[in-house]
């Protein structure tokens, strides 16, 4: 049986996080933006900015994924989502969407690599469709709470 716990992340997580979507960014985004500088530094400013708001997955005790849940608007927004690739395949993406989304009584975005097939389809099946194509990369996806009318699928 799997036994996940969940931690806030605190800065001696910033360095991994950011190789986490660094490694992202290289494998799913257009070249040409992968390789902006400014993207990259981006990425590491929003991480050590945010870093109270992320939180460290542990499986066994070993730190096996982080993801970012914030307010966005009038709804959430589920950012930098990763799970250690020594990790992946065991359920751990879908066992933490179940937390963050299932009692969720907002909506819930996030965006998504438009290459990135796996995570793609984990989040459909977590109910989540796509609402927009953003770059021609990225997929902005949404997954309305229960009860509510379902998102209207469009860009893709």
């Amino acid at each position: 049986m799997m036994e996940l716990s969940y931690i806030r992340a605190d800065k001696t997580d910033v360095e991994a996080i950011f190789l986490m979507n660094r490694l992202q960014i290289e494998a799913y985004e257009n070249p040409e933006t992968a390789r902006d500088p400014k993207v990259t530094q981006w990425v590491g400013r929003n991480i050590q900015t945010h870093i109270h708001e992320y939180v460290c997955v542990l499986l066994d005790g070993q730190k096996a994924a982080y993801y970012r849940i914030r307010r966005d608007g009038d709804g959430l927004s589920l950012d930098d989502l990763c799970v250690l690739p020594e990790y992946r395949g065991r359920g751990i993406g879908t066992a933490i969407l179940q937390r963050c989304v299932s009692r969720a009584a907002v909506r819930t975005g996030l965006y998504v690599f438009i290459r990135n097939e796996r995570a793609v389809a984990l989040y459909r099946k977590a109910g989540f469709a796509v609402t927009e194509t953003v770059r021609g990369s990225l997929y902005k996806m949404v997954r309305q709470p229960a009860g509510k009318p379902p998102v209207r699928p469009g860009g893709a």
